[in-house]
């Protein structure tokens, strides 16, 4: 059986025990069957997940297997989509600066409403991080399935991709908050690498310190992004990183 035809199933299963709770609610057989389900749904797409995309736990772990241990310059969050065979396409209808993630039975697209370059990089490596942190831990049942809305199917490589399952950015009024907070980490760490960080830093003369203004252009990122990931590793004002970014102007 195909895995959509598999995941398929599943789903009417879920569907049907889920209108059976409705008028039994607490009947404990239904609940321990809904709960078996939807393990295995989220099982299959992790099975499903494992046979076309390798597996990393961290940025640095994608980095140093895409570049390699001794990078140490910008990372580009395209190249890492199109290394791993991960298609990336435009959508002029999405909000600005949203992009999403769609899983197919053997291909992964993200798709983004382009803005600008440094926005475009934070879109596509906010993305990655739930390809990485939540696809491949069977985390799928968490993201928007919406199929049912989609008209046509997405073409890639001249092949007809039906939707299965999509992770979309959230807001954070969502019960997916936690989710895009650790994306949205993912993507600091991705795009200012912090062992990166430390081989520019350990460069400086004793005494010395770098402006975060030249550090947001070494790894090409935007003023918010660079700041914020210097206060997250603890490096602003630190005595190696000055603050010289102009926090009023919060513009990519």
């Amino acid at each position: 059986m195909k895995l959509e035809e598999q995941l398929n199933d599943i789903k009417k299963m879920i569907t049907t025990t889920k209108q059976l709770l409705v008028d039994h609610p607490s009947d404990e057989m239904l609940l321990y069957m809904l709960a078996q389900d939807e393990e295995l749904y989220a099982l299959s797409i992790a099975k499903a997940y494992s046979r076309i995309m390798p597996s990393f736990d961290n940025a640095e772990d994608v980095i140093k297997a895409i570049y390699s241990e001794k990078h140490s310059s910008a990372v580009d969050p395209f190249h890492i989509a199109d290394f791993l065979g991960i298609k990336i396409k435009k959508d002029f209808h999405l909000s600005e600066g949203i992009g999403k993630c769609d899983f197919y039975e053997d291909q992964i697209i993200i798709t983004y409403k382009p803005s600008n370059h440094f926005r475009d990089k934070f879109t596509i490596a906010h993305e990655l991080g739930h390809v990485f942190l939540h696809f491949s831990k069977g985390l799928s049942l968490e993201f928007t399935d919406y199929e049912s809305v989609v008209d046509e199917p997405i073409i890639a490589n001249n092949t007809s991709y039906k939707p299965v399952i999509s992770a979309a950015r959230l807001s954070a009024q969502t019960d997916d908050f936690e989710k895009e907070q650790e994306a949205n980490n993912f993507a600091g760490e991705l795009l200012v690498p912090r062992f990166i960080l430390d081989k520019i830093l350990n460069k400086l003369p004793s005494g010395k310190a770098i402006n975060a203004s030249l550090l947001k252009d070494l790894f090409q990122v935007s003023r918010p992004v660079i700041r914020i990931s210097l206060v997250d590793y603890g490096l602003l004002n630190s005595g190696k990183v000055l603050d010289d970014i102009n926090i009023q102007n919060r513009g990519w």
